[in-house]
């Protein structure tokens, strides 16, 4: 499935337990720093408490070697992070 602009991806993040049941403190590494945020345990690919997994996000820009994505959760900063396309893995629709 090819990366597009509106496109969910998954990117792989660190865990750790946030401040509700349903929450988790989230660090996404990325080239120029770090992404912090607590997003919702459905926004995760495995819901787990501590642990790597990753995180659901929506392209809103694409280069030949990057995305331009918006975390689907509560940031410390800001909500969007530029990946390598080759670190990110699109969300894959289920079949009906």
């Amino acid at each position: 499935m090819p990366l597009q602009v509106g496109g969910r991806v998954w990117l792989p993040c660190e865990v750790k337990p946030g401040p509700f049941s349903n929450e988790r403190l989230v660090r996404i590494e990325l080239p120029e720093g770090q992404w912090v945020g607590f997003v919702d345990t459905s926004a995760l690919k495995e819901a787990i408490e501590t642990g790597s997994t990753s995180v659901l996000a929506r392209i809103i820009a694409i280069t030949e070697n990057d995305v331009t994505a918006i975390v689907q959760g509560h940031a410390f900063d800001t909500r969007q992070v530029q990946a390598s396309t080759a670190k990110v893995q699109p969300v894959v629709p289920l079949s009906p």
